[in-house]
């Protein structure tokens, strides 16, 4: 598919078998399927478009220790494993941070090692997204890219440790861990979504399943 890298297939269905696996008689398990898939596919473009951009403007050591776009990769990567982790180990009951805790250490720790350490090579990223347009480019840009990671936090651990009268209904804090952490791009998609919708597909069928996997489990 022109533009598409073939791993836009194979992550989502391999999160969603990897949840189906672990929880097989969990609740709600094909929701949590759906939901999975939506992760995969929400999380790649945010993780490749801040992976993108990691080495604009770094000098040496310091400057890449310092460099907001590479923490907000780890940040990134601290939300997948632990929207993840809530998926695949959920049995129905009220989520806690201490359910959090480990998946979210585990996240940082990856991240830190793949977003400062290790050499990342993307290929396709000048195809799929313009790096001509980083979402730092402004100061509002700028506000919005690097302050969006703690308002997500804040609302995910807001609906967590203060959920309604009776709870939250079913897979609602499960739906904003996949859907706000991955909601904004460093780089978005290259072109306009009619002359090259196959980069743009797989964002689109995300937010589909997240809609759809509320609608199932309602």
């Amino acid at each position: 598919m022109r533009g598409l890298p073939i791993t836009f297939i194979i992550i989502p269905v391999a999160l969603a078998g990897l949840v189906w696996g672990l929880s097989p008689d969990a609740p709600d398990l094909m929701s949590r399927v759906m939901l999975a898939a939506a992760l995969g596919l929400l999380a790649q473009p945010a993780l490749e478009s801040s992976a993108a951009g990691a080495e604009t403007g770094e000098t040496g050591i310091a400057s890449r220790i310092l460099n907001p776009v590479r923490w907000l990769f780890v940040c990134t990567v601290v939300a997948f494993f632990v929207a993840l982790t809530a998926l695949a180990t959920w049995t129905g009951d009220a989520i806690t941070l201490d359910d959090l805790r480990e998946s979210a250490v585990t996240g940082l720790i990856i991240g830190v090692v793949t977003g400062f350490l290790l050499p990342r090579r993307l290929p396709h990223a000048a195809r799929v997204y313009d790096l001509d347009r980083p979402a730092s480019g402004s100061l509002l840009g700028r506000f919005v890219v690097y302050g969006w990671p703690i308002a997500a936090t804040a609302i995910i651990v807001g609906v967590t440790l203060d959920p309604p009268e009776g709870g939250w209904n079913g897979i609602y804090p499960l739906f904003q861990m996949v859907f706000l952490p991955f909601l904004v791009m460093y780089h978005p998609h290259r072109g306009n979504l009619v002359r090259n919708w196959p980069v743009h597909a797989p964002r689109i069928l995300g937010f589909i399943l997240l809609i759809a996997a509320l609608i199932v489990a309602a």
